[in-house]
């Protein structure tokens, strides 16, 4: 599906997420919601982001994936892995 295409309603998607928000797709998807005027939960393994909506996350760490708030209407997942 094409960014461009979704249909987004405001009022189904008050609360929503991105995990791997930092990234290619998710940062596209977090400027798309942005500009409907939706304002995401952001995630990702980065911590020097001063982003008041964002916060930073390890899915290999248990303590970090409690803080994830899973109220939510819709979760993206945008992550790879990239361990050696």
């Amino acid at each position: 599906m094409i960014l461009k295409e979704l249909q987004i309603n405001k009022q189904s998607m008050h609360r929503c997420a991105i995990i791997g928000s930092k990234g290619y797709i998710g940062n596209h998807l977090k400027f798309l919601l942005e500009q409907k005027g939706i304002i995401p939960k952001c995630y990702d393994v980065y911590t020097d982001i001063t982003d008041f909506n964002y916060k930073s996350i390890d899915l290999t760490d248990k303590k970090t994936l409690y803080s994830i708030d899973l109220d939510l209407s819709y979760l993206w997942t945008y992550w790879d892995c990239n361990w050696v």
